[in-house]
């Protein structure tokens, strides 16, 4: 606690009682100021500011028309369904490097449904992005990633994408365009918020839980009565 000083002598016998009286007044007011200083740091002033945000949009998304895997027309990403988006996007440049990819983001898959309890509203999808193939053989790429999400993926969670320049594709996102997979974290309006580059190891899982727990933060928030009243 603050004490304020006291002087060695009665007030009346001080050789200087108005010195001695402004040094009180200085102290107790230096003391005000500490405590209630320190009331604001842990009152509702810091409770906003530690509130759980969602991070900036990496960037956005081009649009794509596409078919799902049950030959539904679908425009990417103005057709995704659920809040958070969990995106699985698989760009490369080979055949296996692809099939790799696509491995690892259906390990993600497994992850998802087996360790982690996902908000209300999510949805998982899976987009594979091909550059410019032609027009005559995109039927059977269709119908060989149709084969490899069968039992795994529903129809109309994945979609081939193909897209005249990747790399565009993917800066127009933030995503890097190199050998791993990329899942995205995504907003209902289908804008990327966070990338795990790679597959459900240690630091990715432990960083996606997080991720998850601000989503449903934000989205309590946005759904508790009286959330969008203003004084």
């Amino acid at each position: 606690m603050f004490r304020a000083p006291f002087c060695p002598v009665s007030h009346a016998a001080h050789p200087r009682p108005q010195a001695c009286e402004r040094t009180r007044t200085a102290t107790l007011l230096l003391a005000a100021i500490v405590v209630f200083g320190l009331i604001g740091v842990t009152g509702p002033a810091a409770a906003t500011e530690a509130a759980e945000e969602l991070p900036a949009p990496t960037g956005r998304f081009q649009t794509v028309a596409a078919e799902t895997m049950d030959g539904e027309a679908f425009s990417f990403p103005a057709d995704l369904q659920g809040n958070p988006l969990i995106l699985g996007v698989a760009m490369s440049t080979s055949r296996a490097n692809g099939e790799y990819q696509q491995g690892v983001l259906l390990d993600w898959q497994a992850w998802l449904e087996a360790e982690t309890p996902l908000p209300p509203g999510a949805a998982i999808y899976h987009f594979p992005v091909i550059e410019s193939p032609p027009r005559f053989i995109r039927g059977a790429i269709r119908r060989a990633m149709r084969r490899t999400f069968a039992d795994r993926v529903p129809n109309d969670r994945a979609a081939m994408l193909f897209v005249d320049d990747s790399a565009a594709f993917a800066a127009a996102a933030g995503l890097t365009l190199d050998d791993e997979p990329t899942l995205v974290l995504a907003d209902a309006a289908g804008q990327p918020r966070w990338l795990f580059k790679g597959g459900p190891d240690d630091a990715n899982t432990a960083a996606l839980r997080r991720a998850l727990e601000v989503f449903a933060t934000v989205h309590r928030g946005q759904e508790a009565p009286g959330a969008d009243a203003t004084d």
